[in-house]
């Protein structure tokens, strides 16, 4: 992976003394970071734990619903697993409350069953 170009404000902003043409790879694995999807992943699921936990922030809480509150049959994943609201859109696709579901139904069984944060 090489640096792009609108990352690259001048040279003496660089690590390691890279140059623009250089791989980034070996020294991003080095330096043991997190690529920015993940980072981002990582936020939106714990502010979604913090949502569901604590209910705070209260604007969100009532978007975050869980499958067994509108359905008769329950069972123990339903009560753990978040509704995706309807969309129809590419832009909703994308908002906080469709990607936070998301990322947390994928999550396993045992994580989402979790009471507190280690």
């Amino acid at each position: 992976m090489a640096l792009p170009r609108y990352e690259i404000p001048g040279y003496e902003m660089i690590p390691y003394g890279l140059r623009r043409e250089e791989r980034i790879t070996p020294y991003y694995l080095e330096s043991n970071i997190l690529k920015l999807n993940y980072q981002r992943e990582i936020k939106i699921l714990s502010l979604t734990f913090s949502i569901l936990k604590t209910g705070l922030p209260k604007y969100f809480e009532p978007d975050f619903k869980f499958v067994s509150q509108g359905s008769q049959r329950i069972s123990r994943s339903s009560s753990i697993t978040l509704r995706i609201p309807h969309h129809v859109t590419t832009a909703y696709d994308k908002a906080f409350i469709v990607t936070a579901c998301r990322l947390w139904n994928s999550l396993s069984l045992l994580i989402r069953s979790l009471e507190k944060r280690p």
